[in-house]
Parts: C-alpha cells; structure tokens; sequence
C-alpha cells in the first residue's frame, strides 16, 4: 500500500503542468504517509500535516500549528508598526512566515523514511507551491475552539495587542487585479496576496513573494 501511494506521488511531481487537484491529491496522499508514521515520529511532520489539512478544509480553526502560524504574522506585523521597521519588506516578511520552505523540507524528510532515493527538487517544488496557494485561497485561518494549546497562543497574541488595541484574528490567500499594487500596469491578471484580518476590522493586504 505504501509502495502504491509513494508512486501515486511520483506520477503527479513528474506531470508537467500541474493542476489544483493533482497538488491537492499530493497532499492527501502526504497525508497518509504521515498517518502511518508512529505518533512520536508524525509529530515531526506537524507543519505539512497542517497544510495538507488545509488544502481540503474551507477554513481552519482549530489547528495549533495553524495558530502558530497566525502567532508569527501577528508578530511581524508588531514588529512593523510598534518598531518603524522598513514597511518595504513586510511582503517579504508576511510570505515568509508561511514557512513554505520548510514544508518543502518536511514532504522531503517524509519521503526520504519510505524511500530514501526519493525527493521533489527545487523546480518541481516551485510548480507544486504555485498550485498549493491556489488552492488554499479564500479558505481563512482563525483560532476558535478551547484546546490548550489554541488557548496559550491565544493568550499570547491578546497579551501584545498591535499598536495597543488589535490583534491579528484571521489570515487568508486572497487574488486581487495586479492594478492593486502596481497602477501603471498593462497587465490585467490577478496577484495572489496574504490578507490579515485585525480585530479592529482593519485589514492588511500584501503581494506573496518569493
């Protein structure tokens, strides 16, 4: 069985144009791997748990490491505003908080336990993640629910509100017209961003780099 999933995956990295569905599929068979581990082991695989959660969810709200995704752009966005950092690099900042490199990494080491001569490389990578954020666009991240370690994150974020008043309380991928951040543009297509709803109703808009 774990052969027959393994070779699942190899079909869909080596296609050569990759579709919503196929890198939603890689997830779910991601999935599975994981779910085979033993649960000290899995547990090393909690970020890629996360995201192959979210690829098949129209929200997500009660993951801790979804929380401490939220914790992180939470941060940033503090450390933006309370700090006067360069606000030029809080795009590149925001897109990195994803942690989609170590993703990459993860689904590598995850591979590697059930055959250690299979990888995805950096270009096939880049094809998946082009499709991964499509399909996780419109799908919010919040934090609900009572578990420990939803509530601790919580504390946290309620304990260093931004600018004194407002915390971070939803995150999504959104597309917007490229006209949106670059007004001379000939260009018509759409720029996919990260949106970060504040508890003031404000919200915070950035074009995904990287």
């Amino acid at each position: 069985m774990t052969n027959e999933v393994l070779e699942k995956i190899r079909r869909i990295i080596s296609t050569a144009s990759l579709t919503e569905s196929e890198v939603q599929h890689l997830f779910t068979l991601s999935r599975k791997l994981i779910e085979r581990l033993p649960k000290g082991t899995a547990e090393q695989f909690a970020l890629l748990k996360f995201y192959c959660d979210w690829t098949v969810h129209s929200q997500i709200d009660r993951s801790a490491e979804g929380a401490l995704v939220i914790e992180k752009l939470h941060s940033i966005v503090n450390a933006h505003m309370e700090r006067r950092r360069d606000n030029a690099t809080i795009p590149a900042d925001l897109s990195a908080a994803l942690s989609l490199n170590a993703i990459h990494t993860q689904l590598n080491d995850l591979l590697h336990l059930f055959d250690p001569e299979f990888s995805i490389d950096y270009i096939q990578w880049r094809r998946i993640v082009a499709q991964l954020l499509e399909v996780i666009t419109h799908s919010p991240l919040t934090i609900a629910g009572t578990k420990k370690a939803l509530m601790r994150v919580r504390e946290r974020i309620l304990a260093t509100p931004i600018k004194g008043r407002a915390i971070l309380e939803q995150v999504a991928i959104v597309k917007l017209p490229r006209s949106t951040f670059y007004p001379q543009t000939l260009r018509n297509d759409a720029v996919l961003c990260i949106e970060l709803t504040l508890s003031d109703t404000n919200k915070i808009i950035a074009p995904l780099v990287g």
